[in-house]
């Protein structure tokens, strides 16, 4: 029998799909609304569940006039407090450590008063004073879970839409440096999974974060085991997230990834990244200045651009660091030709390449 799939049958599929995005956008539209009345909900079952729990389910019943008696002050006092604290704003999305802290804070604030409140009401019998702390602890869990959740829903879904029918367009990247900027870098790419990258995993020199894992992702090893992360792992890009790091770093990472067939970017260094938050825009490709312990000579003299304009220009050792960075800033004064010599024949070509590709009007000889 034949197993695959009609049109007709992805037809209830495609419409189940634009009535929940339909609903989805509803929702988020009203999404301040919804908040304040889950504020109102969350309260009245913390309160019902901190008499339940009192009195172990067994709700007396001269308690039944004291809970509805006190209930609207409760309700009243949570939503001013929630308002206080611009909880109706927040995006749920981005919920974390700050916005629980908040609730947490709001609960007990709003609790303070309401057993303020309690004792100059007149109503007896009183509500017990373990009521109003269960009634503080599971309001504060429900607010904060229902937070998390969101959250946690949201990035789920949006990386299963993203995943479905397009995993072959996205990028499998391993990130050399499992700091902060590591942390970063990675935690960007899994809340987006639009931006088309799949983070496989970390390699760091540091033993304290062997076998550990940021937001999921696994640390496979130290820099020297890049190699065989990279074929075991079926990486197609190398991040480096290491902006702190010395010169000499990046050019034994550069020797290591020199013989493998992947795209290498780089993290700027300690002073581009400390003044804002690590963006992937910022990812770029790697630098002669990343290499160097200073940066690059620029050679801006009007006299030198005056001899060689228009003129042919032998340039002895062209392959080496001198001589190759030499090429680079003669190429920038207009000669009319340059002529590179060296013994190292596969580092020459290398130079040539760059040149041409940055001045492809200049004769490379």
């Amino acid at each position: 029998m034949d197993q695959r799939t009609s049109p007709g049958d992805s037809q209830p599929k495609s419409a189940w799909r634009a009535t929940a995005q339909s609903v989805a956008r509803e929702l988020y539209l009203r999404r301040q609304a919804l908040a304040l009345v889950s504020t109102v909900v969350v309260t009245i079952a913390a309160y019902s569940a901190a008499y339940a729990v009192r009195f172990e389910m067994r709700w007396p019943a001269d308690y039944t006039r004291t809970f509805f008696a006190t209930l609207g002050w409760l309700v009243a006092v949570r939503v001013t407090v929630s308002f206080l604290f611009n909880f109706n704003v927040h995006r749920w999305r981005y919920s974390g450590i700050r916005d629980l802290a908040d609730i947490v804070l709001a609960t007990l604030l709003s609790s303070g008063v309401f057993y303020v409140m309690v004792a100059r009401l007149s109503v007896q019998p009183t509500v017990p004073r373990s009521v109003i702390v269960l009634e503080c602890v599971f309001a504060s869990y429900a607010l904060g879970g229902l937070r998390l959740g969101y959250r946690f829903a949201f990035e789920w879904y949006q990386r299963r839409l993203t995943m479905s029918g397009r995993a072959g367009d996205r990028r499998r990247v391993l990130i050399a440096g499992a700091g902060e900027a590591g942390s970063f870098v990675s935690h960007h790419m899994i809340r987006h999974p639009e931006s088309g990258y799949v983070v496989v995993g970390f390699v760091d020199d540091d033993r304290r974060r062997a076998r550990t894992r940021m937001w999921g992702v696994p640390v496979l090893g130290r820099l020297d085991d890049i190699p065989r992360v990279v074929e075991t792992q079926a990486i197609h890009e190398i991040v480096v997230a290491m902006p702190s790091a010395p010169p000499t770093a990046f050019r034994r990472l550069v020797n290591i990834c020199e013989d493998i067939d992947v795209k290498l970017t780089i993290l700027p260094h300690e002073r581009g990244v400390l003044h804002g938050p690590v963006r992937l825009s910022q990812l770029r490709d790697v630098q002669i200045e990343d290499l160097l312990a200073r940066e690059p000579i620029k050679l801006a003299l009007p006299e030198l651009a005056a001899d060689i304009v228009g003129e042919s220009v032998l340039i002895t050792g062209a392959a080496g660091s001198i001589g190759s960075e030499l090429a680079r800033q003669l190429a920038l004064h207009g000669p009319r030709r340059l002529v590179l010599f060296d013994q190292a024949e596969t580092d020459l070509f290398f130079v040539d390449l760059e040149l041409k590709e940055k001045h492809p009007e200049l004769e490379i000889v």
